[in-house]
């Protein structure tokens, strides 16, 4: 077997990074439009939608898909590019980091929605105010941060020889950091903030079935309720696509830190296809702000009146003087 050389190493990670190329131009696509597209509906439902809880959440929401689409999503891109040279510890934790706390943040977010809605259909006339939601959603950014803070201190970057095309090469790879390779620690943690974030999903979707049963009563079949119910069929929807997406997401990661070494025995297609479904759990960040502009009345006559706007002055300059 032939031991690697830095032109080696560094001719594996071009390969590699060529092979994974598609997913990595995805990814690049992703975080152009998702932070494009969550900074458009954050201006418009600062600007024109009027206070509510409805507001607050759907700010709160998109703040969490503008984080990922700044952070996670690039830092992901670096990983292909630089699978077996990974250049910098900072990056891996950064990275790492936001990888708990927006899903944690999410999930914790998606949970108050879902109570604060289940409030709103019963009849004992009990609302979360508007000020009461606003610190709720912060209490749930600071819990996420909590749930986030060992991710950096167990995962990071490490040395670890591997044998790739009959080459043993020695690859620094952002995975456990080195002062737990040899423990569970980093398996144990995950599998339990992958139980933990299942359960608030479960306990959501439990609500909303309440919700359901409620608002099919000839009680709530009023027209008074009508935006409200398609407020909360907004976020139940994106509730269960976040649900899916975090399944697949953590289980695609158990494999990545599998003792057997599971990923390391992959052929190049194989951790190809293997990035595509770990990085489909991004795709809900991108399309959550354009379902939040396209089902929401409000923001969607205003973009459309802007966007007429914008383009009747365009084609008709003259349009004050005649």
């Amino acid at each position: 077997m032939n031991t690697t050389t830095n032109g080696t190493l560094l001719k594996l990670t071009e390969k590699l990074a060529s092979d994974f190329f598609p997913v990595t131009l995805l990814l690049g696509l992703e975080t152009i439009v998702g932070c494009t597209v969550s900074s458009l509906v954050l201006y418009m439902f600062a600007r024109y939608r009027e206070p509510s809880n409805y507001r607050t959440f759907v700010i709160s929401l998109c703040l969490i898909d503008g984080v990922c689409s700044l952070t996670t999503i690039p830092g992901d891109i670096v990983s292909h590019r630089f699978w077996y040279m990974y250049p910098s510890k900072t990056i891996c934790k950064i990275k790492d980091f936001f990888n708990i706390f927006t899903v944690s943040t999410e999930a914790l977010c998606l949970l108050l929605i879902a109570t604060e809605r289940y409030f709103l259909v019963r009849s004992d006339g009990y609302r979360i105010g508007s000020r009461l939601a606003v610190a709720l959603c912060c209490l749930s950014y600071i819990v996420a941060a909590l749930m986030a803070i060992p991710s950096p201190y167990l995962w990071g970057l490490r040395t670890k020889s591997l044998e790739v095309n009959n080459t043993l090469i020695n690859a620094t790879l952002c995975e456990k950091d080195a002062e737990y390779e040899d423990t569970n620690l980093p398996e144990i943690y995950q599998l339990c903030i992958g139980a933990l974030i299942a359960s608030i999903l479960i306990v959501t979707c439990s609500i909303y079935f309440k919700i359901w049963k409620l608002t099919s009563s000839p009680v709530h079949a009023d027209d008074a309720m009508a935006s409200m119910h398609r407020h909360t069929k907004i976020f139940c929807g994106i509730t269960i696509f976040f649900f899916i997406t975090v399944c697949l997401y953590f289980t695609m990661t158990s494999i990545l830190g599998n003792a057997n070494n599971v990923f390391d025995h992959l052929t190049n297609s194989g951790k190809v296809a293997y990035f595509f479904f770990l990085r489909f759990y991004f795709i809900h960040h991108v399309l959550n702000p354009f379902i939040y502009a396209i089902y929401d009345r409000i923001i969607r006559y205003e973009i459309k009146t802007r966007v007429c706007y914008t383009c009747c002055e365009r084609e008709s300059p003259y349009t004050q003087i005649i």
